[in-house]
């Protein structure tokens, strides 16, 4: 975030840019400037001034942080699976941005294969599964998640409503 040329080469031919990475972290650090307000600062000012000299960018989407695109009431079915190869793999289990990051490195794998990493290809509006449910990038820079309603219980969460299986064709703008 902080090498204001970092951006640069891995910015060159993309046509669109998703600027979601703003420092997330609630503790482990004592000044909260250094670990959160200047890196987001000088960060999102690196970003936006390589893509200001990207020629092949055709949109930026900047959001405060990649909280903005993260739910927190998902049905649990889709997540058990990732939280149990996580903890396989790493030895613990997984912060909830470690599924949202699966999910974006697993869309941009997806989306390439496809020969889709495009404007088009990123909005489309029947949108894609992740680790948390559904989601989808709409034309105005959005993004909307078909999220599963929970009740806080005594005994712990229970699913009040399930998560959509599919956006209602048509809408990929505001509601």
């Amino acid at each position: 975030l902080l090498d204001a040329q970092s951006f640069d080469a891995p910015m060159q031919g993309c046509d669109i840019l998703m600027h979601t990475a703003s420092p997330f972290v609630l503790e482990g650090f004592t000044d909260a400037n250094e670990a959160l307000v200047r890196p987001a600062v000088e960060g999102t000012r690196n970003v936006l001034n390589a893509a200001n000299r990207c020629d092949t960018l055709k949109r930026v989407v900047l959001t405060s942080s990649v909280a903005s695109v993260y739910g927190d009431a998902t049905d649990m079915k889709g997540k058990s699976a990732f939280t149990e190869a996580y903890r396989r793999i790493y030895g613990r289990a997984p912060t909830d941005l470690a599924a949202l990051a699966y999910d974006a490195a697993a869309l941009t794998v997806r989306l390439a294969a496809d020969d889709s990493l495009t404007y088009g290809g990123v909005t489309d509006p029947d949108g894609f599964f992740g680790v948390n449910g559904l989601f989808r990038f709409r034309i105005d820079g959005t993004s909307e998640r078909g999220l599963a309603v929970m009740q806080i219980q005594p005994g712990g969460p229970e699913l009040v409503e399930g998560g959509v299986q599919s956006f209602p064709t048509g809408q990929t703008g505001p509601s």
